[in-house]
């Protein structure tokens, strides 16, 4: 969704129901509801809904759908923001003709050149790795951004779909087996089985869990360990240099060291589990 954005605003907040005033700072200008017809370009954005994620949603319309992180199939991304306020923002008429950019920007050209660019680094060269507690929790951490890096680097609505599987939030169970514990993977299938009953429709998960942000991106990443069995992933998000900092708790089980929760800092300290297993409105 930001990557669409990113060509005509001067950064952003982190949450979607911020972006209000950037859009507006950026020359968008608010629709009335009455009579509304949308044009492209024009990006709604909506308030957390009761018992939902704090972060709200945004959406923009392009030729015909509603686009957030996936093709909607309404204007409400799920029935919770149907009661909530909401704004429409209509971009500057010179921005209409503009083909919706998918891919990044260049203030991330240096992970596409980590990944794509560098054939002789190897794979622990890609992130500042602290290796103090020794191969474990941190490694089991590291690996799953090594693995998963590209979903800060392309839209998740794209042809990378097809060149790199889901996001890891989606991806099959024998996927997510090699990164979390079973608890974690059961409540993760639970809700992508959710999102696919209701046609892709925001359950309970609307963010993307390795950047804590609907928007994933990243600079200056690295992964050490905290305490026992903590690890803390900690980057730069680019776009406005806030800090983010996303707390693993990890458990060695008879396969090898597993995910059992992340705790995102910058979310009011939630927890993964306890967000997956809140009841859905749906």
């Amino acid at each position: 969704m930001r990557q669409g954005l990113e060509a005509d605003t001067n950064g952003h907040p982190v949450d979607a129901k911020d972006f209000g005033p950037t859009l507006v700072n950026s020359g968008f200008t608010p629709v009335a509801d009455d009579g509304y017809t949308p044009q492209v370009g024009d990006t709604a954005v909506f308030q957390p809904p009761g018992g939902g994620s704090a972060a709200g949603h945004i959406e923009t319309w392009d030729r015909g759908d509603w686009v957030s992180d996936f093709n909607q199939h309404s204007f409400y991304a799920n029935h919770g923001y149907k009661t909530e306020s909401h704004q429409v923002y209509r971009p500057p008429a010179e921005r209409q003709h503009r083909e919706k950019v998918r891919m990044t920007k260049p203030t991330r050209f240096w992970m596409l050149m980590l990944l794509f660019g560098a054939g002789s680094m190897s794979s622990d060269d890609v992130f500042a790795v602290e290796r103090k507690s020794g191969p474990g929790a941190v490694q089991a951490v590291a690996h799953l951004y090594r693995d998963h890096a590209w979903e800060a680097m392309a839209s998740s609505s794209g042809p990378t779909d097809t060149s790199f599987g889901p996001p890891i939030a989606q991806a099959p169970r024998r996927v997510l087996e090699q990164y979390f514990e079973k608890h974690l993977v059961d409540l993760l299938e639970l809700d992508s089985r959710c999102v696919d009953k209701h046609k892709g429709d925001v359950c309970n998960l609307d963010f993307n869990i390795l950047f804590s942000s609907q928007d994933p991106a990243a600079t200056d990443l690295t992964v050490e360990a905290t305490g026992t069995n903590h690890v803390m992933v900690s980057f730069t998000y680019p776009s406005n240099s806030e800090k983010i900092r996303i707390e693993y708790l990890t458990v060695e089980t008879p396969y090898g060291w597993r995910i059992k929760d992340i705790i995102f800092h910058n979310r009011n300290d939630s927890s993964l589990a306890t967000i997956l297993a809140r009841p859905t409105a749906l």
